[in-house]
């Protein structure tokens, strides 16, 4: 079980602190082992200036306060012997010079103060070094035993503090619970940190993101459970048709129609799959590379002249540039398909769908233009939603075409109008896409350089 982050702040804290104080507390020692040294320095040099020899004596011994702080006075005559030392146990070596100096002796170190005597040898006041030592420890130690009582106070208070720093946590895991899958929900936390802000901004953007997607997705099963109904239904009619039919003329009718529905059925779950498949986010980002969008148009072409001429429609090129774009390559394929399909559905027998494309410097424009009945201005928006058609489709349009498209366009980046159609007739359909960045504005690239009319 993972721990909280309360207790791992909490810890965090705690131990930081702890380790903060026992760098003062050595910084505060060794601080004290300095001013030591330099006290008990001046004290040697006072009692080594103020001390006459001659009044030492063999039954003479340190005062209380030199005793307590281990100094030693010793008196050396000419020859190097000692003549005098005020404690039997401890014995500082003998200076080589006057002045202060740290002597090394086995086992012990110490802190000297002589002065040269006018009939020869030395007066010596000694300290050994450790005695320093333990009184800056015995002052360090006092000021650590108040820091570690008051430990638990600390935690205690470090406790509640997180605690009232993390309440926005707990205000925003509520606001959240509150929320369901199809209702958007705006998160606002009034004492929230100024670091939490950003974290709220992109929270409340995800979630609205998500509510939209989440809207979308069930009015596209409302819609396509709906769409689905009519060829399913007229899918069981006509197998009831053929089920009682009297004679080969007629079953071969109800077979007819049934393969006709069949078909629409099959064509309407085509395009809802291709209208999953190119909404934002529904698949992994598939990688772009360079598309040649003049060969694939006269691909599609290709694929659905069978189409117009079985319509009787005149499906024609009549301009033509190579252009580079940046795309997937499938999504690309579906948009063409579907614009050049539309056109040729919508435009009665013996009428014509004319196809040009060209470029400037920067972008393709895609311009497919029938003869069909067109759309009035005031509806050319609207037929970019989901199942909604406009003028007189045949039996198997699907109302998705254009969306499918305008969700394209939308991912690569381009733009897409409706204007009047071939001599002010039917419709005509511009898509401008931009030119991949490695041929965009390249000389022989197909660019003329100039604006596209619009």
């Amino acid at each position: 079980m993972k721990s909280s982050l309360r207790r791992r702040l909490v810890l965090t804290m705690l131990v930081g602190g702890m380790i903060g104080s026992l760098i003062g507390i050595f910084g505060l020692y060794w601080q004290a082992v300095e001013e030591l040294n330099e006290l008990f320095d001046d004290r040697l040099q006072a009692i080594g200036n103020n001390l006459a020899p001659q009044t030492l004596g063999p039954g003479d011994q340190r005062t209380v306060d030199e005793a307590e702080d281990d100094i030693v006075i010793q008196l050396w005559a000419g020859d190097g012997s000692l003549k005098y030392a005020s404690s039997v146990e401890e014995q500082a070596p003998i200076p080589s010079a006057a002045g202060l100096v740290t002597l090394h002796s086995p086992g012990e170190d110490w802190r000297s103060y002589s002065r040269a005597l006018p009939e020869g040898g030395w007066l010596q006041v000694a300290q050994e070094l450790s005695a320093r030592r333990e009184i800056a420890a015995t002052t360090t130690l006092r000021l650590l035993l108040p820091l570690l009582s008051v430990l638990p106070l600390l935690a205690l208070f470090t406790s509640l503090g997180i605690s009232r720093l993390l309440r926005p946590l707990r205000t925003l895991a509520d606001q959240l619970q509150r929320g369901g899958p199809y209702k958007q929900v705006r998160v606002v936390v009034d004492d929230a940190p100024s670091e939490l802000g950003p974290v709220i901004e992109a929270l409340n953007d995800l979630l609205a993101r998500q509510a939209d997607a989440a809207r979308r997705q069930q009015a596209f099963l409302a819609d396509a459970a709906h769409e689905l109904r009519t060829p399913l239904t007229v899918v069981g009619l006509q197998v009831q048709r053929a089920q009682q039919a009297r004679s080969p003329a007629e079953r071969s009718d109800a077979l007819e129609a049934l393969k006709s529905g069949v078909d629409r059925a099959a064509r309407l779950v085509t395009q809802l799959l291709a209208l999953a498949r190119s909404e934002p986010g529904a698949s992994p980002e598939r990688p772009l590379r360079t598309v040649n969008l003049e060969s694939l148009l006269k691909t599609v072409l290709a694929e659905l002249y069978p189409l117009a001429a079985n319509k009787e429609v005149d499906l024609g090129l009549v301009a033509s540039q190579p252009c580079m774009v940046d795309s997937d390559g499938e999504g690309l394929r579906s948009l063409v398909t579907n614009l050049v399909d539309n056109a040729i559905r919508h435009t009665p027998a013996g009428g014509r769908v004319d196809v040009s494309l060209r470029a400037d410097a920067v972008q393709a424009s895609l311009l497919i233009s029938d003869t069909g009945c067109g759309i009035a201005p005031d509806r050319r928006q609207a037929v970019f939603e989901r199942f909604v058609r406009d003028g007189e489709a045949d039996a198997s349009g699907t109302g998705l075409g254009l969306a499918i498209v305008r969700q394209e366009v939308d991912r690569h980046g381009g733009s897409i109008e409706l204007e009047d159609g071939i001599s002010g007739c039917g419709l005509a359909v511009r898509v401008l896409l931009p030119l991949a960045a490695a041929t965009a504005a390249v000389p022989g690239s197909g660019g003329s350089g100039k604006p596209l009319p619009s």
